[in-house]
């Protein structure tokens, strides 16, 4: 079901109407609408961010086995998505656990998201009323008046967005037994030891370059889990910078070639003050030394200039990495062992992959067991 702009009452009647029913997790009818999903989202060309979505529904469910053979569980009741601004489709992520789990799902679609978000959204909705599926997607009613009547009955809500955006929905009244789950604004980094590494190795066919190349520039670097942050381990300052260079001469060039964005502009002396995205056609330039911006052009909007920067810190040796954002997600790693990590990295970290993993998020998110918070569960004995 997609609920519109002026449909109020179509969603009050939605919220309102007990005949809907959780559901056994893991559900054969909802693990066959999901799987049906996925292969039709795995297999379009046109759009990353489809091919990313289909692929974690499909790592979702191949834990289905797994997951019935230790518990038997059911929804918990109606969950309520709140999607962010920046990332409109984040929703749909928490949207596929819940509903996978058994729940009753209502999300608000941000007011932000495009024709392209809008449309991957209907599809899924035209597929939930083929099923009968009753989760619902809004779009286009007022912000206040969707949190205000959807937290009134909601007995889970997840909530995307800005520290001032969750505040203020964590300001309505909720029922005694619900429970809030906040993924709100975070960092995300990489640690590289590029000191083993030949220029010779590093070509469009190479793993880290792959790897880089997939979590900095896929799904347009917006999402948290991009690298803001480059931590370069080596005793050679000035070889490992060159090896960097090249190594990011090769992810730019693979871009090309495995993505739909076009590189504009490579510099490797600007940066943009640290943030992560923003549009403009004129990056500042900074005298020192500290950072990269990599400018390119999405083809779903040919006018919009998108910028990805990230800083890069460096470092003679692990030990020396002794501070860490405290919002930090996800810490992607080259040429080292976690092992070898000190217990300050791992304890200030929610997440610890390798290069290239850094998008394949699965139902543990910023610490929270997604599969555990969104069901309940049946004691046997």
């Amino acid at each position: 079901m997609l609920i519109k702009k002026n449909q109020n009452n179509i969603l009050l009647d939605r919220l309102n109407n007990h005949n809907y029913k959780v559901e056994p997790s893991f559900h054969a009818v909802r693990c066959d609408l999901a799987k049906n999903l996925s292969n039709k989202l795995i297999h379009n060309k046109d759009s990353m961010q489809n091919r990313m979505l289909g692929l974690f529904i499909k790592r979702i469910l191949s834990h289905k086995k797994t997951y019935a053979k230790h518990c038997l569980s059911r929804g918990i009741g109606q969950v309520v998505h709140f999607s962010s601004g920046n990332e409109p489709l984040n929703c749909l992520y928490s949207w596929f656990i819940s509903f996978i789990m058994g729940n009753i799902n209502i999300v608000r679609v941000s007011d932000r998201a495009d024709s392209d978000d809008l449309r991957l959204i209907t599809d899924i909705s035209k597929i939930l009323d083929e099923y009968n599926i009753l989760d619902a997607f809004v779009h286009g009613i007022d912000k206040s008046f969707f949190s205000d009547a959807a937290s009134k009955v909601a007995r889970v809500r997840l909530i995307w967005g800005s520290d001032n955006t969750i505040a203020s929905i964590k300001s309505y009244k909720t029922p005694i037994n619900c429970t809030d789950y906040i993924f709100g604004d975070r960092l995300s980094g990489c640690i590289l030891d590029l000191s083993n590494l030949q220029k010779r190795d590093l070509t469009s066919s190479n793993q880290l370059v792959s790897g880089l190349c997939n979590d900095l520039i896929a799904n347009e670097g917006a999402l948290c889990s991009s690298p803001s942050v480059i931590y370069l381990i080596s005793n050679g300052l000035d070889t490992s910078i060159d090896m960097l260079h090249t190594l990011l001469d090769h992810v730019i060039a693979l871009s090309d070639l495995k993505s739909p964005w076009n590189l504009a502009l490579f510099n490797k002396k600007t940066i943009y003050n640290q943030q992560k995205m923003c549009s403009t056609e004129h990056p500042i330039q900074i005298s020192n030394f500290n950072g990269y911006t990599l400018q390119y052009t999405s083809s779903f909007s040919e006018t919009k200039n998108l910028f990805r920067t990230f800083e890069v810190v460096t470092a003679s040796c692990l030990k020396e990495i002794s501070f860490l954002p405290s919002n930090m997600q996800t810490l992607t790693y080259y040429g080292i062992r976690p092992v070898d990590m000190s217990p300050y990295i791992i304890q200030n970290v929610l997440r610890l992959v390798p290069v290239g993993m850094a998008h394949q998020f699965d139902y543990l998110w910023d610490g929270i067991d997604l599969f555990t918070s969104l069901s309940l569960k049946t004691y046997l004995k």
